[in-house]
């Protein structure tokens, strides 16, 4: 499940990693979509606690 307690054991690195190569063939690639500092921003995004 891609929850808090997942995110929490990932890297910022480990997330834009994956946005940039993607995963499986269910999730491809996001550098046609995504700039590099906005795939970092995702990542923070999604790492970050909410309340």
């Amino acid at each position: 499940m891609w929850d808090a307690a997942f995110f929490a054991k990932r890297t910022d690195d480990d997330i834009i990693g994956v946005l940039t190569t993607g995963k499986g063939r269910n999730m491809t690639s996001y550098t046609t979509v995504l700039k590099p500092e906005e795939m970092a921003a995702v990542a923070k995004y999604i790492r970050t606690p909410r309340s």
